[in-house]
């Protein structure tokens, strides 16, 4: 919400927050976005006292993310909240995983937790069974596979000629922000910043043009068909001709039309000819067994996206011996 909004859009804001017991953390008439001469209070934070505790709120000046909006820090209490699992936490690394000390740390935990497991098993309490089997593969996991270390840094491209640009850029646009911004001084400090910015963007594609020309210039063995797949256009099939009822089907309205009748056919007006699902007293009950778990969990793909449990199928495979 900015500084120069009409009145009533500032109202309904400040009557939202309070109507839900919500408390504005800014600081009063502090910027937090700036392009040029304009600046305004864009960047709001709430407060509810229910979830959260914030202990402070304030900007950072000396950092400079080469963006309009300021850096802001919050810090926060937390009120015996359950905690989730954080997407920015470092995800780990299957690939480069030392399976053998995973499985003997899986071993160990298993060893550990044989008595719960019993417990559990006896009372048939399939929610602690299952918390424990989780136990011990995360176990195995934290002691046998590395972790992932994420920074845009870390970009091939990304080198020492890019970094030093980036600093000077960073530095001039804070001393840009420094003094008054309508002096002389304050235009030929905002061109010299405009003009190391630029530079800094060039660098940037100019060290991408030479990532990607070494890449094609080295790609021997399987890393050619990476580059076929990266630099050729996909290719969409047609549907083909469609033969329905006697009649050719060739545009793609008249399938469009064939596809929705059969997947969706309308519902019949005999009532009695409704088949009605089977009533049960109780329903029926499935046991499942250790082989077709298994191979459930085989045909998956080893490197598939884990969910917020971090576990990814090669894991379940490699550990499956030991759960």
């Amino acid at each position: 919400m900015g500084l120069s909004i009409r009145p009533s859009q500032r109202r309904r804001s400040y009557g939202y927050g309070r109507n839900h017991s919500l408390t504005l953390l800014n600081i009063p008439d502090v910027t937090t976005w700036q392009r040029g001469n304009r600046k305004s209070v864009l960047d709001l934070a709430w407060d509810s006292n229910s979830i959260h505790l914030c202990t402070k709120w304030e900007l950072v000046q000396a950092e400079d993310t080469g963006s309009d909006h300021a850096l802001i820090r919050l810090r926060i209490g937390k009120v015996n909240l359950e905690e989730t699992y954080n997407p920015l936490e470092s995800q780990y690394n299957f690939r480069k995983a030392d399976w053998k000390k995973a499985i003997d740390a899986a071993r160990e935990q298993r060893t550990r937790l044989r008595e719960e497991w019993k417990r559990a098993q006896d009372n048939e309490d399939m929610d602690d069974m299952a918390k424990i089997i989780e136990t011990i593969i995360l176990a195995a996991i934290e002691e046998g596979v590395p972790k992932t270390r994420r920074s845009w840094r870390s970009k091939k491209w990304f080198d020492q000629a890019v970094k030093e640009k980036r600093k000077r850029m960073a530095r001039s646009r804070r001393w840009c922000r420094v003094g008054e911004r309508e002096s002389e001084e304050a235009e030929t400090r905002r061109a010299e910043w405009r003009l190391k910015r630029n530079d800094y963007f060039r660098e940037i594609r100019k060290k991408k043009k030479e990532c990607w020309y070494k890449f094609v210039g080295e790609a021997e063995g399987n890393d050619l068909w990476g580059v076929w797949r990266l630099v050729c256009k996909k290719r969409y099939a047609k549907t083909p001709t469609i033969e329905h009822e006697n009649t050719t089907v060739v545009t793609f309205k008249e399938k469009e039309k064939i596809f929705i009748k059969q997947l969706f056919p309308k519902a019949p007006n005999d009532t009695d000819s409704v088949r009605t699902a089977p009533q049960y007293d109780e329903l029926p009950k499935y046991t499942l067994t250790e082989e077709e778990v298994g191979a459930a969990i085989w045909k998956q793909g080893a490197y598939k996206t884990p969910g917020p449990d971090r576990i990814c199928f090669i894991a379940l495979k490699e550990l499956w011996s030991e759960i």
